[in-house]
């Protein structure tokens, strides 16, 4: 975990109290995408990783969870953007659950999967999915996460064409 007078909390508190953080999220939504030049963007971006990589991946990690949300047409997922724009203390933070364990090695040369996906498994009953499987140790922002992107396989017999991105609480 991050502690709590770690700098890392005034810098993300900063950068929302500066609206960048809603900067790929639509104006319908409460964002501001769109309204400041596109190189400008990537030149902050840039100047965050020179400075700090690991905290520019983690502002980028946690924003993309809430712009995934702003592109959903469902109004769960609507709402969570528009949170998000209007989190100012930083209480909304995302991660990336994308990396799975790895498998399917023999000794040191790869082994050859002609049908590999997700390893977590999302199956639908009802109107809830069941979660079943393991990511790996590494989930960008993981300790710090109050929502989640999760990388997850929704037919594993269609292998990578089975794949799936849902967002959970």
């Amino acid at each position: 975990m991050i502690a709590s007078d770690s700098v890392l909390w005034m810098f993300t508190e900063n950068i929302r109290n500066w609206g960048w953080h809603t900067a790929r999220i639509p104006k319908h939504l409460g964002g501001t995408a769109g309204e400041a030049d596109p190189l400008a963007s990537v030149l902050m971006i840039e100047q965050f990783g020179y400075s700090d990589t690991g905290l520019a991946i983690s502002l980028g990690v946690s924003a993309g969870t809430f712009h995934l949300a702003s592109q959903f047409p469902h109004p769960d997922m609507q709402q969570l953007a528009r949170d998000y724009c209007e989190d100012k203390e930083a209480k909304m933070i995302g991660c990336w659950a994308i990396t799975d364990l790895i498998t399917g090695r023999t000794g040191s040369s790869p082994k050859v999967i002609r049908k590999c996906g997700p390893s977590v498994k999302a199956v639908l009953k009802g109107d809830e999915y069941i979660l079943n499987g393991e990511k790996s140790a590494w989930v960008s922002n993981g300790t710090i996460a109050t929502h989640a992107t999760l990388h997850v396989s929704l037919d594993p017999s269609r292998g990578m064409q089975g794949q799936g991105w849902r967002l959970f609480r």
